[in-house]
């Protein structure tokens, strides 16, 4: 089963804004089982100097901070980490029309308990989808070599006999020995789905369900069976993942 680490900034220069949003943070990490660590600053250099260090995987970010601010900081962090996921946190509603320079995941406006435990579980929820197609697999081919490949560059899985094969973005086929059953295993809660006996797709890659006919159109022309048995189980996750992608 493929797992997610990440590692996680929160810098603002409250204390208790920090163990707020942390708090919120937390608790939907929790509940996905998602191992992580987290560092926590009241300055921007602070926390540049521990990013030029070791990269952050996402930085939850105060605009308005003393001396070097949200947008500085910003900056600075895109030339060190230009992956890392920045979310912008503010009082102040017209900031965020200037944060888009930086290239923000996402932005939370400070407000009552209620409004941003929800704002910040529906970011963290969109978050983990981004971040689990970013995670890589380590196919073991024949002659004992193998092959490492990005979760997001995983259009499909097919069961051929005794092989399972790895449709990809490039348009390539990757064929290893194993058993479709053991990829659902390891692909569970990675966004990918089993819609038909011999088939597993990334949701990530759907372009349209023809229900109808039974067919899932995938990026790169590919079209897909769809069992009359997982019609529903498709339609009820697909839609979860919409949700969480937004």
């Amino acid at each position: 089963m493929v797992t997610i680490m990440i590692r996680i900034a929160i810098c603002d220069d409250e204390k208790y804004m920090i163990d707020k949003v942390w708090n919120y943070v937390k608790t939907t990490l929790d509940m996905h089982h998602i191992n992580y660590t987290c560092d926590f600053f009241t300055d921007s250099s602070s926390l540049i100097s521990s990013n030029n260090k070791n990269t952050f995987d996402v930085v939850f970010l105060d605009i308005l901070i003393p001396e070097i601010s949200g947008f500085e900081a910003a900056a600075m962090l895109r030339e060190q980490s230009p992956k890392s996921y920045i979310i912008f946190i503010t009082s102040n509603e017209e900031s965020v029309y200037d944060s888009f320079d930086y290239q923000p995941f996402q932005f939370i406006r400070k407000d009552k308990d209620e409004i941003l435990s929800n704002r910040i579980n529906h970011v963290v929820e969109s978050l983990l989808t981004h971040l689990k197609q970013n995670k890589t697999i380590t196919l073991n081919l024949s002659f004992s070599e193998s092959r490492t490949i990005a979760l997001s560059d995983i259009i499909a899985v097919k069961s051929e006999r005794n092989y399972i094969e790895y449709y990809l973005c490039n348009s390539e086929v990757t064929r290893i020995r194993g058993r479709i059953n053991d990829a659902e295993k390891e692909l569970s809660d990675m966004d990918f789905i089993r819609i038909h006996n011999r088939w597993i797709i990334n949701m990530r890659h759907i372009l349209s369900i023809d229900y109808p006919n039974n067919e899932v159109h995938l990026s790169a022309s590919n079209i897909i069976p769809l069992s009359r048995n997982k019609k529903a189980t498709l339609q009820d996750n697909y839609l979860k993942y919409l949700r969480k992608k937004i």
